[in-house]
């Protein structure tokens, strides 16, 4: 297993995040809808220029549908 602090992800050349399961749902609408805080650290992440989230139904369900598009 290889894991990385969250400062070296924000210098990552390139990150992609996959995000599935329902269980997962409530942690996707704060980190894109939520306001960007400490408190999600993962909100950092949508400032960013290379960035590329990858989100399935189930994980997407508590999206605003304008947040889907």
């Amino acid at each position: 297993m290889i894991t990385l602090g969250f400062t070296e992800i924000l210098k990552a050349e390139k990150v992609i995040l996959l995000v599935s399961g329902k269980r997962k749902s409530e942690a996707v609408k704060n980190l894109l809808e939520g306001e960007i805080s400490t408190d999600c650290p993962a909100t950092a992440l949508r400032d960013k220029d290379n960035v590329i989230i990858i989100i399935d139904e189930e994980a997407a369900s508590l999206l605003d549908e304008e947040t889907k598009k």
